[in-house]
């Protein structure tokens, strides 16, 4: 049996969603217009299998309705099949709304759930429902589907321990799809924070489903598989997931990082697949030989009043000079930022050159990904500068 489903990404992201669904998993997405969402057609396998390992989605519902709206009254629901997966269980509305409208989210709510009961759907439950119809409004489209998972999958389970100024899971998963990292890379993140990319990183590529911890999806309340069916093909899941040989360090200059990316790495299932160390950008020709890192990358510290532009230009001096000491040849360091100036400035007086830059919307900012590569990388240079 195949499935019309809807796959949701946070808003800006929809491009790196697409990209996962089709190198990860084989899928031909069709966007859908005006939403940050695409559609497949898909069997309740691959459902299973697309709900438990995507690192990308924010909602996978089973499609009920697209369409535009200028007001409430364009909200309908219409698709008699599909609720049909409603029977036999209780339900609850919830809606994430995205831009001016005149009415609230508890309004799409309401006239939603009328609908639902004028077509027999009655089993209604606000605290705690078999089963959740989620709508999603932006600007002026919407989407209703039966959330498969009933829950934000953007929201990560292992994020317990936060660091100032961190990010969300799947902009950091994004960020790692863009650093094209192949198998046997070795790949070093000096200022890992809470851990988000470098974690992001190992759940791709060590073996570990992004929900090894947390299996409870609404595929048995939605009538779609037996619990008990579900947890074999999950298990079935698990055991031909592949690890490749990507070796991972996990940095951070600050204690209080370190520890908080330990537990989360832990939390994930993932920390048996990192090295952590409190790292100085001076000393990090002293935990590698000369060329042996493929790819340097993450998320560098940014100017605040407790870490100041000087301090930090001194930082950048030390992890670029010392850094192409371990970097191949062929190697790159790949930084996601939003202002890039004294970054690139300190590059450049390194003979590191800008060869890509690409930008990431995600919600209402706008990040860069910076591709930096030695100016002559087949030249023969000394270790010491």
């Amino acid at each position: 049996m195949t499935h019309n489903t809807t796959v949701i990404a946070q808003s800006g992201l929809q491009p790196y969603l697409s990209q996962e669904l089709r190198d990860r998993f084989n899928h031909d997405p069709q966007p859908v217009q005006n939403l940050p969402a695409v559609n497949l057609s898909v069997t309740t396998d691959e459902l299973l299998e697309l709900t438990y390992l995507s690192q990308m989605p924010q909602r996978i519902t089973l499609t009920l309705e697209h369409g535009s709206l200028n007001d409430l009254d364009d909200i309908t629901l219409n698709d008699r099949d599909t609720l049909g997966h409603l029977s036999d269980s209780s339900y609850r509305v919830s809606c994430d709304r995205h831009g001016d409208h005149e009415f609230t989210s508890v309004d799409v709510e309401k006239h939603v759930g009328g609908q639902l009961t004028s077509h027999d759907y009655t089993s209604i439950d606000l605290t705690t429902p078999d089963n959740t119809v989620y709508v999603y409004v932006k600007d002026n489209a919407y989407h209703i589907g039966l959330d498969v998972a009933g829950r934000d999958l953007s929201k990560r389970q292992y994020k317990v321990f936060s660091s100032n100024k961190g990010i969300n899971a799947t902009l950091g998963y994004a960020f790692v799809q863009h650093c094209n990292i192949s198998s046997e890379s070795r790949i070093v993140n000096p200022f890992s924070r809470d851990g988000v990319i470098p974690i992001e990183t190992a759940l791709r590529y060590k073996g570990v489903s992004v929900n090894h911890y947390d299996r409870e999806f609404k595929f048995d309340s939605l009538n779609l598989l037996d619990f008990f069916d579900m947890d074999d093909k999950l298990d079935d899941i698990d055991s031909d997931l592949t690890e490749n040989n990507v070796d991972i360090h996990c940095y951070d200059r600050d204690f209080r990082n370190l520890k908080a990316q330990k537990k989360n790495a832990k939390i994930a299932g993932v920390e048996d697949h990192i090295t952590f160390s409190r790292f100085e950008p001076e000393y990090i020709d002293l935990k590698f030989d000369d060329f042996q890192v493929d790819l340097i990358y993450g998320r560098p510290k940014t100017p605040s009043r407790q870490f100041p532009k000087e301090k930090l230009r001194n930082v950048y001096h030390d992890l670029f000079r010392y850094g192409k000491y371990v970097l191949k040849q062929s190697g790159k360091m790949i930084f996601l930022v939003q202002d890039d100036e004294l970054l690139l400035d300190m590059a450049n007086q390194f003979t590191l050159k800008e060869t890509n830059r690409t930008t990431i919307r995600y919600r209402h900012m706008e990040y860069e990904t910076i591709t930096l590569e030695r100016e002559h990388p087949n030249a023969h240079e000394a270790t010491h500068l």
